[in-house]
């Protein structure tokens, strides 16, 4: 009832109706057939695991080749046009699959060396939740106020060093001196980059196509945290019975969090190569048949009258999702209280 009476409408009235069944059994068919090879790469053999990955690959090569020919499609190939809309695509893979992987291992790591029960293993980062309510919102600001590319640098690598100092966790130390540096340091590089990254991902769509550009995202950071959960142990070289050997689960938790490290660094060198301020992009030229042009970033100088607001707060790319507070507006205009997820947008 809050929703019907306080939330503008935002659907968009020219989008197709039409279900796109092919799209998301080829897309979901893709994702379950890695994951599983990479789950089951010990009992499945190396030959076969291969073939199952590479049978993954090719379905996902036939998922765009429908994508590109269908009527409706679920993810419009147009919007990665956008360098600005692939990039940060990009850089949440690489982010979020180190942060998906860095929970859990250290969650395992702290039960299985350090000996902590379940619950204990989970209130250890607790650090991380509490400045992100706390923060979150303020790296909304500092990314509207000096444009995305330096948040969205600088804050995985402040992730990287903090996975770094995780990677030292052993037995026998504190919480307070081994743990919670590391876990806080992680907590403020995600804090930096969060609310950058959303707001970044929907000033790169058209309005029309916020919804599955927030989609697409949110559908990124997802499989990025299943894939390197699935694929790193095999990596590091765990298997079923080093889960419970304290021994055998310290080596490849350390390579596993120096991976993680590697990764958000990774992350921060595709923010600061690839991303822009949206103000300061060329929008290409319109089709040579009249029609509209690819999908560009909103810009202030290309968009005078538009009159729409991106929340920037918490981001719910990725992240567990949670209500925010809306900071700036992508085009310059003072923004409204709200959700400040990839959904939310004011027109």
């Amino acid at each position: 009832m809050v929703a019907r009476t306080s939330v503008p409408e935002t659907r968009d009235e020219s989008a197709p109706r039409q279900f796109d069944v092919a799209g998301a059994l080829l897309a979901s068919g893709s994702l379950a057939l890695l994951t599983y090879a990479l789950i089951q790469l010990e009992t499945l053999g190396a030959g076969l695991a291969l073939t199952l990955m590479l049978l993954a690959l090719a379905v996902a090569g036939a998922f765009a080749s429908v994508e590109a020919r269908s009527r409706h499609p679920m993810v419009q190939p147009s919007l990665f046009t956008s360098r600005q809309f692939t990039a940060a695509n990009l850089m949440t893979m690489l982010v979020y699959a180190a942060l998906g992987a860095v929970f859990f291992f250290l969650t395992l790591q702290l039960q299985t060396v350090l000996g902590y029960g379940p619950l204990l293993a989970g209130l250890a980062t607790l650090p991380v939740t509490v400045l992100m309510l706390l923060l979150a919102a303020k790296g909304g600001e500092l990314g509207a106020r000096i444009g995305p590319r330096l948040p969205m640098a600088v804050g995985p690598a402040v992730c990287a060093v903090g996975a770094g100092l995780l990677a030292g966790v052993g037995a026998g130390d504190s919480y307070w001196t081994a743990v919670l540096p590391g876990i806080s340091l992680f907590g403020l590089g995600l804090c930096l980059l969060v609310a950058p990254l959303t707001a970044t991902v929907l000033a790169a769509a058209p309005d029309r196509s916020a919804g599955i550009a927030s989609g697409v995202n949110n559908a990124v950071a997802r499989a990025g945290s299943l894939l390197a959960v699935a694929a790193l142990p095999a990596v590091v070289g765990l298997s079923g019975a080093d889960y419970q050997r304290p021994e055998d689960f310290d080596t490849g938790y350390g390579r596993a969090m120096w991976i993680c490290s590697v990764l958000l660094a990774g992350g921060g060198i595709v923010s600061w190569a690839l991303i822009r301020r949206p103000e300061r992009i060329r929008p290409p030229a319109s089709s040579t048949a009249g029609g509209p042009g690819p999908p560009t970033e909103v810009s202030g100088a290309t968009k005078p009258a538009q009159r729409h607001t991106t929340l920037v707060g918490w981001s719910c790319a990725g992240a567990e999702g949670c209500p925010g507070r809306a900071e700036a507006s992508d085009v310059g205009h003072p923004a409204a209280p709200g959700w400040s997820g990839p959904e939310s947008r004011d027109r």
